[in-house]
């Protein structure tokens, strides 16, 4: 059970990277 939180926590966690990166992306071609 702990095992698979931690395992959830941490593709949670890299899915809220990309979409930030995205997001970061989207908005830096916009500016530009």
């Amino acid at each position: 059970m702990e095992f698979t939180h931690g395992t959830n926590n941490l593709g949670y966690h890299l899915d809220a990277k990309v979409v930030l990166c995205q997001f970061h992306a989207i908005t830096y071609w916009k500016k530009h």
